[in-house]
Order: C-alpha cells, then structure tokens, then sequence
C-alpha cells in the first residue's frame, strides 16, 4: 500500500464540503492523470502477492 501511496496521488474536489465526482488519481512524478482501473489493479495484484506470501 505505501509504494501505491508513493506512486500515486489521490485528489477528491469538493464544493462547500461536499464531494463533487469521483476522486482524481495523478502520478507523483508527472502529474499525469492516471486510469482508476489501472490504479485498482496494481492494489488487487499487490494484496494477492501479500496473501500469497503470507501462505
């Protein structure tokens, strides 16, 4: 999870407290908007290697 937090910064705009839309993920580096799927997949592959391992 801290390589994903590093790799990847999470952005939530809201207006008056209030979340408009969905969050926003860039890279830390390039500042590059990035995919939430890719995102969500490196999460999904990173906990699989996590539980294997921990087997």
């Amino acid at each position: 999870m801290k390589e994903q937090e590093k790799a990847f910064k999470r952005i939530k705009i809201t207006v008056n407290g209030e979340p408009v839309g969905s969050e926003l993920f860039i890279d830390q580096e390039t500042y590059v908007p990035v995919a939430r799927q890719y995102v969500m997949t490196l999460e999904s592959a990173r906990t699989e290697r996590a539980e294997t391992s921990a087997l």
